[in-house]
This record gives structure tokens, sequence and C-alpha cells, in this order.
């Protein structure tokens, strides 16, 4: 649902429900990037989690998955693919010993070959999860398939990881052999540059949108001295109607508080 009806109301149930650490400000930036996302976290589809005192944005596998294909542009996958520290690829996974990496390719449309992408086991696994230690080839394939969706449309999903990799934020990490990426990896045409990522465009907003600040500021001033500078200095190109939505919706509810 591209149109996901997030109301202040809907907004302040995710807070007292399943978001209860978050700020004014940190729950603002979570319903924009929802909207924008049209993912729904009341179905668990994306998450806000604080780590030593700092947001940050997930989205299930499944949710990852709904980004892309709403684009038009998702042609599906290849893998998964599996190998131990010998390097060899496999497609299924069957020895006792977790795998070193996983990788997965996506495919996009306009692509001459799918885009790989390698999430290997010391980078990403916590061996005292009883989840990982179940299903450590499952939870390792949702990896690498975040970090390829990621990677094939990173103007959609820039700023926004899956739920498995940030796991290894929650617990430490054992160590294990390191597994190249394949040589087809080294052929993937080149992607455009991605837009600003979702969450530096919000902060950058948000931080001119503070109380007593904005009243006066138009999106294109908003995207003149605040977004463009700052996306300049990142190197890359912002997402000027989606600053201009935000920033309007801004002053529509402060015009409805003030009446």
């Amino acid at each position: 649902m591209n149109d996901l009806q997030l109301t202040e109301d809907r907004l302040e149930l995710v807070r007292r429900t399943i978001a209860p650490d978050l700020t004014d400000a940190e729950l603002e930036l979570f319903g924009a990037v929802c909207r924008k996302l049209g993912l729904d976290p009341m179905s668990r589809q994306i998450h806000a989690v604080k780590r030593s005192g700092r947001m940050t944005i997930q989205a299930g596998i499944d949710g990852l998955r709904l980004v892309a294909t709403r684009t038009g542009d998702y042609a599906g996958q290849e893998g998964p693919y599996w190998c131990g520290p010998d390097g060899v690829w496999r497609g299924v996974w069957l020895d006792r010993e977790p795998p070193a990496a996983a990788r997965i390719g996506v495919y996009r449309t306009g692509f001459a070959g799918p885009l790989w992408a390698v999430a290997r086991w010391s980078s990403y696994a916590v061996p005292q999860s009883p989840t990982w230690k179940k299903m450590p080839d499952v939870m390792l394939a949702k990896c690498a398939e975040a970090l390829a969706l990621r990677r094939a449309f990173p103007a959609e999903l820039a700023g926004v990881y899956g739920a498995e990799e940030m796991h290894q934020a929650d617990g430490p990490v054992q160590p294990a052999e390191a597994a190249q990426e394949p040589p087809e990896a080294q052929q993937r045409p080149a992607l455009p540059p991605p837009s600003l990522g979702l969450l530096e465009q919000l902060r950058d907003v948000l931080e001119e949108l503070q109380p007593g600040r904005w009243s006066d500021r138009r999106p294109g001033e908003v995207m003149q001295l605040v977004v463009q500078p700052k996306a300049a200095q990142r190197g890359v190109q912002p997402d000027a109607e989606f600053i201009e939505d935000l920033v309007r919706e801004a002053h529509e509810r402060a015009a409805a508080n003030r009446g």
C-alpha cells in the first residue's frame, strides 16, 4: 500500500505498543519513513530499534521484497548459495557446521545480469542466538538478500536494513573464515548514483523543522538552505519531491493545530 495511512493517532499507538522508547522527533522520522516505503509497523513489516540511544530503522525481509516489487523493476533472484571455508558455492547447505558465507543475486530490469551480494558468517552471525543456531543457513541467506536488494534498489532502500543484518549489533560475533565474492560480482553493471538516504534526508529536514524555526520556511527554502548543501557534502542527490511533501505536511499540521 503505497498510500499508507499512518495518522498521528496510529503513530501514537505505535509508540505505546511497539516503540515506547522513541522521542517525538524519532517517532516523526519513523512515521515519515514508513509512509515513504509504504510499510506498516503494526504488521511488523518495519521496526524502529534503539541502540545506545540512537534509533535504527529495520525492515523485515518481506518488507524489503515488497518495496522492491512495487518499483516495477524487480525481476526475481538467483540463489541463495552457500559456501564453506573452501569457497565452493552450493545450492543447498547440508553440513553440520554453519556456512562461511551466503550469496544472492537480484535481477533488476535494464541490467545485463544479477547484482550479487555476499554475507559472511563472521560479519553477521550471532552464534548464541537460538534462531541462528537452529537455522544458520536461512539467517545468513536473509542477510545476503537484504544486501542484494539494497544494492539493486538504493534510491528506495538506502538507510533501511534487514532485521537479520542488525542482530550482530546486539551480541558478539564468532570469527569464521572469509569467503571471496564470486567472479560474477565483478561483472555487475554500474548502478546510477543513489539519492540521499531516507534517514539522512529526514534528519536534515527535522533539524530545520524544530518548533519556532520552520514556520516561515517554504519547501524550496528548506531544499536550498538545508538539504542541498548537506547532500553536496555527501556527494549525492536529494529527493526533491519527497522533501517538499514532507515540509508541506509539517506546515499543514501546524496550521491545523493553530486553527
